[in-house]
């Protein structure tokens, strides 16, 4: 089994990727623009034209970066949902989203997603992993701040950082992989979503049966279009937390980043509700596939 396990490589485990990290950010943080501006478009964050190149920066750029006002019902600071993990028919882990009040930052109050993903005592002798990811974002328009990576997953390690500056229109990012650092900076000409903050900003969409949402999500250097695909029936589905009425999606990377799995599909469960609440997450890979299954959830504060 371990060997079948190691043979799936690094894409059968973006699925606990994508759930896994948790900790505060450490990075210095950027400011971020307070000016105002006329009433923004109310979905950001989404693609409606696939020839663009948003991140491009060219001398129609107005900087310092608006960052404008979006409103989320969905979730808040004080959510908690715990997962576990399973691969066939074993227990292999468990994984927590959090999602905690950041500091102010010039003036401005901030979210920390936090999310932790770990293999049990079992699975670690097959292959085991210590994820955690942290995205911190502007609290009124959603924007992503910064992005902290630190994923172990068997053999492979490896510490992504990214950090969002609107003011001068710049991204700075940063990885460490086999004892190298790479760093990076290039231009932005409007806000962003990094992969942890798109998962949140899914459930703020409407998501009508039948429907497709492309959405750009920022990883490392790049800007990658994630489709999001809404079936269309509901289902009944029963986890540790209870039964829940959902809608099933389906995201797919048009291109190469951490929500591809290379050879499988994912499909997310949310709850047909206005919080959209994600309570079961299926990813089939190469060689078998991956469940997250709700176990408990603690509501928001407020």
């Amino acid at each position: 089994m371990k060997k079948r396990f190691k043979q799936m490589g690094i894409g059968a485990c973006f699925f606990i990727s994508l759930l896994g990290g948790s900790g505060l950010i450490h990075a210095e943080l950027p400011a971020v623009s307070t000016e105002t501006a006329p009433t923004p478009s109310p979905l950001p964050f989404q693609i409606h034209n696939l020839s663009t190149t948003p991140y491009h920066m060219d001398m129609s750029t107005t900087l310092p970066i608006f960052l404008p006002p979006f409103e989320f019902k969905a979730f808040d600071v004080g959510e908690e949902l715990s997962f576990e993990i399973g691969y066939e028919f074993v227990n292999a882990g468990k994984a927590d989203l959090k999602l905690e009040e950041g500091p102010v930052v010039d003036g401005r109050h901030t979210i920390n997603i936090n999310s932790n993903a770990r293999t049990n005592d079992f699975f670690d002798h097959i292959f085991k992993v210590r994820d955690f990811n942290g995205s911190r974002v502007d609290k009124e328009s959603f924007a992503s701040i910064n992005f902290h990576q630190n994923l172990r997953e068997g053999k492979y390690k490896v510490i992504r950082n990214t950090a969002i500056d609107y003011k001068s229109g710049k991204y700075f990012f940063e990885k460490k992989y086999k004892g190298k650092t790479r760093t990076e900076e290039g231009f932005i000409s409007r806000p962003v979503l990094d992969i942890l903050a798109t998962l949140y900003y899914v459930r703020t969409l409407p998501l009508e049966r039948g429907k497709e949402y492309l959405i750009e999500v920022f990883s490392d250097d790049g800007v990658h279009p994630l489709k999001v695909v809404v079936h269309s029936k509901t289902h009944k589905v029963k986890v540790p937390a209870g039964e829940f009425k959902c809608i099933r999606v389906a995201p797919y990377i048009m291109g190469d980043a951490i929500f591809k799995a290379r050879g499988g599909k994912m499909h997310i469960w949310l709850t047909d509700d206005e919080r959209k609440m994600p309570v079961l997450l299926s990813s089939q890979v190469m060689i078998g596939s991956f469940e997250a299954k709700l176990v408990k959830y603690k509501p928001p504060l407020k």
